[in-house]
């Protein structure tokens, strides 16, 4: 059997969600069994009416419940090196780019599990970066999230 090298640079999709906390418990056990640094990456999505000029004031305080859930994450991780990044766009297409850009090795994200009549009429984030992404995704379910300790970040 060929020994397979371990993960260095993990990015971990955060969102606030009890899906996005038990990603991000699973992301820690693996950096620490790795020796591994974590990259915590929030999208905040770019509405239509922000586009158009409109809901600024929705769109500031949305930004700042990712900036506090990328906060309460770093702050729950107390032995392994931890950078906090928040962007705007596309979620998919945002976590595709930075695991590219930043060189990590593995990315780690929840899914609310919608199923797939709901995916197919609101897409998939992480469907999306599976399809996307050039290194391992691993995507942990909604419906194990209510184990996670980070359950209620955000």
């Amino acid at each position: 059997m060929e020994a397979v090298d371990a993960y260095r640079h993990i990015l971990v999709a955060v969102d606030g969600s009890p899906e996005s906390g038990r990603a991000l418990a699973h992301a820690v056990r693996v950096a620490r069994a790795s020796n591994a640094r974590l990259d915590l990456l929030a999208v905040s999505p770019v509405s239509s009416t922000m586009e158009w000029g409109g809901g600024t004031q929705a769109v500031a305080l949305n930004d700042r419940g990712y900036v506090e859930a990328l906060r309460r994450a770093a702050a729950s991780i107390d032995d392994v090196p931890v950078t906090t990044y928040l962007e705007k766009g596309d979620p998919a297409k945002r976590i595709i780019s930075h695991a590219s850009d930043h060189l990590c090795d593995l990315i780690v994200m929840g899914s609310r599990g919608r199923g797939r009549a709901a995916s197919a009429l609101l897409g998939s984030t992480s469907l999306a970066v599976i399809r996307g992404a050039s290194v391992p995704v691993t995507v942990l379910h909604g419906d194990l999230a209510a184990e996670s300790p980070f359950a209620q970040v955000g």
